[in-house]
């Protein structure tokens, strides 16, 4: 229902955020030095704040503007905690629920459990974004941000700062802008799933960006999939069964 879509939306970027003082001390631990060693400035305020990490915009010591991505303090050990009464209930039950194909309760928790594992972890995500960006790279309009891996951790994870607006932001009723940015949507989803093999596994509006320069831009690479060349062929003969 359009309501429950709504309210789910605010977990996208717009979570209340935790204090400065507490994001401070994960930079501190995490960076192993004091925050003025690594950047020249740091906004207190988050330029977005969703359930596992909010974003602060930064200055290095170089001048370049930067996005910090920093993992809220004890959010492992609550999707610990949130995992544990999933997997109860899943074993609850198990036998007394029938799931189309071949799910089953426990099965489906155990994927959310790899997937939310792999969110946490910030490297994992920085090699994601980078191998994303290194595909498209002599793409014209299509793109993701640096990553800049010597500042990076497992929970903090410094990128360029993409400048633009989200494609939740967008006007539908701006039909030249909204179908040109599709038809990039399209593009990109076709080289990543017939030509790369490598894909962004959660490409919800808000992690969409239109840029100021008119450019696509993929953010959040948390959850990313492959495919094979068998799986490629699949879903090409699928598609052309589609077509035809």
């Amino acid at each position: 229902p359009g309501a429950f879509i709504t309210e789910l939306q605010t977990l996208q970027d717009r979570v209340p955020p935790v204090s400065f003082d507490e994001i401070r001390e994960v930079l501190d631990q995490e960076l192993g030095a004091a925050l003025d060693e690594q950047f020249e400035s740091i906004e207190d305020t988050p330029l977005a704040s969703a359930s596992i990490a909010q974003v602060h915009r930064a200055v290095l010591r170089n001048g370049q503007t930067v996005a910090v991505k920093v993992q809220r303090p004890g959010i492992e050990g609550r999707i610990r905690s949130d995992l544990h009464i999933l997997y109860t209930l899943a074993h609850l039950i198990t036998g007394r629920i029938e799931l189309p194909g071949f799910y089953t309760p426990v099965g489906i928790v155990q994927e959310f459990d790899a997937a939310i594992n792999m969110e946490l972890d910030f490297l994992q995500e920085a090699r994601a974004i980078t191998r994303f960006r290194n595909y498209f790279r002599n793409h014209e309009q299509i793109t993701a941000p640096e990553v800049h891996t010597e500042l990076s951790t497992r929970r903090v994870l410094v990128m360029e700062l993409m400048e633009g607006a989200p494609l939740s932001a967008l006007d539908p009723a701006e039909k030249d802008t909204a179908e040109a940015v599709m038809d990039l949507v399209i593009e990109a989803t076709y080289c990543q799933v017939f030509e790369y093999g490598f894909f962004h596994g959660d490409p919800h509006p808000g992690n969409l960006m239109l840029l100021d320069d008119g450019r696509l831009a993929y953010l959040d690479f948390g959850v990313t999939g492959t495919l094979t060349g068998e799986m490629q062929d699949t879903l090409m003969n699928l598609f052309m069964a589609l077509v035809y």
